[in-house]
């Protein structure tokens, strides 16, 4: 079985979109001005190109024919076009080719309109089949977004949209579309993990498609530091893949490839700032120092030290720092550095990683973790959440008016701490587990995979840790529910918050670390399994009770 592109001239796409990579100018011409937010229309505008292109366009050449295109009137969503579809708001230009299967995504930015980025549908065909557009059909038109859906023969079919204000694409996979390439031409790929470490991947040179222990989500960091694409699928089973370039020079990634589930969403977002991110090397006389480095964008920061093998040691950050708060100590070695999440500092025009999960699978990481994790609950009772409540509520009459409830939420909350250390202890058995099937393999393979179980192991056996003694989380639960009605409750509330807050960090960092390690050597199965034919029965074994771990089995 082999997945062809819905595009005629996979190559030919490839290399253009190389060459438009390094060679679009950085300034745009006047007649391109008109797609971008205007400041009394910066709504979403549909328009119908007037001719076809056979091939990817720069952002040079997008720019100029502007000033030929016509606008569809909102509202209609009958218009025959009569060349390509295209549509924009202030941040992003798309275009749908009718002559080939693929939308090309192009940023306004600081210099204007940029390169484009391929969004292309994969259908499962044979080898040699080309698939041709049949048909765009307006999905929606209005201010606030535009949809269009496209076929082609197949049949097959995915619908993209657009709305007001937003740095990302939505792609909707119809029938037919088995996997989206996104060919934004990554240095680096990271699999990001909010409470745990990330892991960083940059191309081997072998060409060939490499799994990623993604779920939900992926970031390429590209265009040397000034661009961020981060990619969001809806369905936490669907796969994704990085795809690397084969050039017989030096390895380069050309994007990724997701999975597609029929009806679940795919968004593909568009960050762009100057220094957005960054490399750092740090030698060996400079470890221990602070990191000296100062942001340009006011947000929360990942610094991710590369450990080999994908995995990274990560810390976070403020800039600028918060009072009393610092810039972190590092160590020696290799960092990427990039903006995380949001402060109240960052201008409310900027967009982060976690800005873009919320906006597209509507939760924030604290909530994710535990959806992913199965501990999910209709009103989270996390350490963080409960304590911030009972200390608003011991501030009025020492919590007198709100004492059943206090009461009621620090037992939901032990009983969460409760649960995530259960789940935590599944991880810290199943990474026995694997130690002992993979015991006497001394191969290479067996030792890679051993150092994958290890970090697992680690990572559980802090988690458990956290809670440690026994009857801790309990202790600590009655003395919080014992302050109320004291004048000094407030006061008193902030050791054993201190202390409660700390239990939950750890088990968040247990559970992100551990589901990342147990991600990753299933990916690591995978290809053992695909390239090492004497390790696959070895490499099944594994594969299967990392899918049954992860699904809580």
């Amino acid at each position: 079985m082999t997945y062809l592109v819905l595009s005629s001239g996979f190559l030919s796409f490839a290399f253009f979109a190389l060459f438009a990579f390094f060679a679009v100018p950085l300034s745009l011409p006047s007649a391109g001005v008109c797609l971008a937010a205007e400041p009394a229309d910066p709504g979403v505008r549909l328009y119908d190109t007037g001719m076809q292109s056979s091939d990817p366009l720069s952002g040079a050449a997008v720019a100029a024919a502007m000033a030929g295109w016509v606008q569809v009137p909102a509202a209609d969503t009958t218009h025959k076009f009569k060349g390509d579809v295209a549509f924009g708001n202030e941040r992003l230009v798309v275009v749908l080719r009718a002559k080939g299967y693929c939308a090309q995504v192009y940023p306004i930015g600081r210099h204007g309109l940029g390169a484009g980025n391929d969004l292309v549908p994969l259908v499962k065909a044979n080898d040699g089949e080309v698939r041709h557009v049949t048909a765009f059909r307006i999905i929606e038109n209005t201010g606030g977004a535009v949809a269009v859906e496209v076929t082609s023969t197949g049949p097959s079919a995915a619908t993209f949209r657009l709305a007001v204000g937003q740095p990302y694409v939505e792609v909707r996979p119809g029938a037919g579309t088995v996997a989206l390439f996104v060919g934004v031409w990554p240095q680096l790929i990271l699999a990001p993990d909010f409470f745990g470490d990330d892991m960083v991947f940059a191309p081997d040179g072998y060409g060939r498609k490499s799994r990623l222990p993604a779920e939900n989500f992926v970031l390429g960091l590209r265009r040397r530091g000034d661009m961020i694409t981060m990619c969001v699928w809806q369905d936490r089973t669907a796969g994704a893949q990085a795809v690397e370039w084969e050039n017989g020079m030096r390895p380069m990634f050309m994007g990724w490839r997701v999975d597609c589930i029929e009806g679940k969403s795919i968004w593909v977002a568009f960050l762009e700032g100057l220094e957005l991110w960054c490399e750092r090397s740090v030698p060996a006389e400079d470890a221990g120092k602070v990191l000296g480095w100062k942001p340009l964008l006011a947000a929360k920061w990942r610094a991710d030290l590369i450990q080999g093998n994908g995995f990274a040691e990560s810390v976070t950050f403020e800039w600028p720092p918060p009072a009393g708060g610092a810039m972190p100590t590092l160590k020696a070695g290799k960092y990427i550095i990039y903006p995380l999440d949001r402060t109240k500092a960052t201008p409310l025009t900027e967009f982060t990683p976690v800005d873009i999960l919320r906006n597209t699978l509507g939760v924030g990481p604290c909530q994710y973790i535990l959806e992913t994790e199965g501990l999910a609950s209709a009103d989270n009772p996390t350490p963080e959440q409960v304590m911030t409540w009972i200390e608003k509520q011991l501030k009025k009459k020492g919590g007198k008016d709100a004492a059943d409830d206090v009461r009621e939420r620090v037992k939901a909350m032990a009983e969460l701490v409760g649960r995530t250390e259960s789940r935590i202890k599944r991880y810290a058995d199943f990474a026995a587990e694997m130690k002992q099937l993979l015991a006497s393999d001394d191969s290479e393979t067996g030792l890679k995979l051993k150092a994958t179980a290890d970090a697992l192991a680690q990572a559980a056996a802090a988690g458990l840790a956290a809670t440690e003694p026994p009857g801790r989380v309990a202790k600590l639960a009655d003395a919080v529910a014992g302050l109320i009605g004291k004048d000094t409750a407030a006061a008193d509330l902030a050791a054993p918050a201190a202390e409660v807050r700390s239990i939950g960090a750890g088990q968040d960092r247990a559970l992100a670390k551990s589901r990342m390690a147990v991600r990753w050597l299933r990916c690591q199965a995978r290809r053992v399994a695909e390239e090492e034919p004497r390790h696959k029965g070895l490499a099944a074994a594994i594969e299967a009770r990392a899918d049954a771990v992860l699904q809580g089995k």
